[in-house]
């Protein structure tokens, strides 16, 4: 390759490297203005998000506790009549409180004693709620 040529080939080379760079300048510019104009719009909705969370903050922690109440009511009536009852959507399940053993105070002892009954406890029934 004569010195004309590589001359020629050089100024090719540098004016598409020039005109890559340049191409990145314009897609990093274009990139963070579209960043830009992104981030605002973010914050416009995430604005709008908050000011429709506001709305029914109040009314939703009202019917919350109001929810709470009757589920305490429900279950607490439940454990007094002591027994599953149906609704339309619902039913509250009564669940009798488990028999539980202690293992190690029973290893070898349930065969030979009759006693054996004292070891054992039982626990508090319990209520569920659940679809119908």
């Amino acid at each position: 390759m004569d010195d004309t040529t590589k001359q020629i080939d050089e100024g090719i080379i540098r004016e598409a490297l020039d005109r890559l760079h340049l191409r990145q300048v314009q897609k990093l510019d274009l990139e963070t203005q579209r960043a830009a104009r992104r981030a605002a719009v973010q914050a416009t909705i995430e604005n709008q998000l908050q000011a429709i969370d506001a709305d029914y903050e109040t009314d939703l922690e009202a019917l919350g506790n109001r929810l709470d109440e009757d589920m305490k009511f429900v279950k607490t009536c439940v454990l007094f009549f002591g027994a599953t009852v149906k609704g339309a959507g619902l039913m509250a399940v009564y669940a009798k409180g488990r028999m539980s053993w202690d293992g190690k105070r029973l290893d070898g002892y349930a065969t030979a004693h009759p006693e054996i009954l004292a070891f054992r406890s039982e626990g508090q029934p319990s209520v569920s709620i659940r679809e119908v």
